[in-house]
């Protein structure tokens, strides 16, 4: 058994034990590798255990109840759900892409940690991290490929 195939297994042992909601959440800049993350994870996870939550660019409805929206798409009993990306954006993407304002984005800051608190989720955060080289080279080989051309 391969590295990836023994962390697979363990990764459904884990799941078979859960005693609760579980949120694993991946940040990272474009291209980092988030969603094959979250891919190669579930591979051999029992499909009723667990979901995936893609994020999109959110509605202007979603922006201003940020945390309430992120509420409803927490795990419920013992169901790991997989973020690739979530609330988290909004102290990232949406700054930097001046989607949310100032006042939104400090509400944020002095909200997120008491407010995952009191979730009621086990919570894993992973940052995947490439350098800016990287992440042109991976953008620029994906806007060849005839599999992943679409994302741009």
């Amino acid at each position: 058994m391969n590295q990836i195939e023994t962390l697979q297994a363990e990764l459904n042992e884990i799941v078979e034990g859960l005693t609760g909601p579980v949120a694993v959440l991946l940040e990272g800049r474009d291209t980092a590798g988030k969603s094959s993350t979250i891919r190669e994870a579930t591979h051999y996870l029992p499909m009723n255990r667990f979901s995936v939550h893609l994020s999109k660019k959110p509605s202007k409805r979603t922006m201003k109840n940020w945390l309430s929206y992120w509420a409803h798409k927490m795990p419920r009993g013992n169901q790991i759900v997989f973020y690739d990306r979530s609330w988290y954006s909004r102290a990232m993407v949406q700054r930097l892409n001046n989607w949310c304002s100032e006042t939104q984005y400090q509400n944020f800051l002095a909200s997120h940690k008491s407010w995952e608190k009191s979730q009621g989720v086990h919570m894993i955060k992973f940052w995947l991290s490439i350098d800016e080289n990287e992440q042109r080279a991976r953008i620029e080989n994906s806007k060849k490929s005839h599999l992943t051309y679409r994302k741009f």
